[in-house]
């Protein structure tokens, strides 16, 4: 006959905790954690800090990978500006004089011509964005040089010729005059008879 639930009840209830010395009982918890496994994945040794491996591991790369794309865009634009026969101080010269101008004439600036008989503004009458960034173009011709620093959609004078100033969705810098069109893509072409640089001030901006 087996005991009803009430027996089995009673019985659990009368049943004494084995008698241990204090000593175990202050050990117990030390002996219980040394034989379980170690935090973290099973199997395998446990990280101090408990950081996953694989999430480390994405970080580390997406770090490596924007450092790169960081330096691919610096060195891109530095060799741009280059290709169009500006060295860098240069272009750095054109950019601080760009900054101290807009700092004047916040948004009104259309263009600065620079060399010749001293240094010429064009300023809009309300200041609006600029079309584009800004560029920086030198046209030469007989022997004497213009250069400019304007935006996209401008026009610059040389000696009574008007030019066409303009920038396409690649960054290159082109120059239209009556008889032909320049590009900064491919500056060694034919100009009729003038020899141009030009290149996106913005870049390094």
């Amino acid at each position: 006959m087996k005991p009803s639930n009430q027996e089995l009840d009673a019985l659990l209830h009368s049943a004494q905790v084995p008698e241990r010395p204090a000593k175990y009982w202050e050990e117990f918890p030390a002996a219980v954690m040394g034989k379980l496994p170690p935090r973290g994945v099973s199997g395998a040794p446990a990280r101090a800090d408990h950081t996953p491996e694989i999430p480390r591991r994405l970080w580390a790369w997406g770090l490596g990978l924007a450092t790169a794309c960081l330096l691919l865009g610096f060195f891109a634009g530095f060799r741009r500006g280059h290709a169009a026969g500006f060295s860098a101080a240069e272009v750095a010269q054109g950019r601080k004089i760009y900054h101290e101008l807009d700092a004047l004439f916040p948004g009104r600036l259309q263009t600065v011509q620079l060399g010749g008989q001293g240094s010429q503004l064009s300023l809009d009458t309300e200041a609006r964005p600029p079309a584009s960034a800004p560029l920086l173009v030198q046209i030469c011709h007989a022997g004497e040089c213009r250069r400019f620093i304007t935006f996209s959609g401008q026009r610059v004078v040389f000696d009574g010729d008007v030019f066409e100033v303009f920038a396409d969705a690649a960054g290159n810098v082109l120059v239209v005059g009556k008889r032909f069109a320049w590009t900064s893509g491919a500056p060694g072409q034919a100009a009729n008879g003038y020899r141009i640089r030009a290149t996106t001030l913005g870049e390094m901006l």
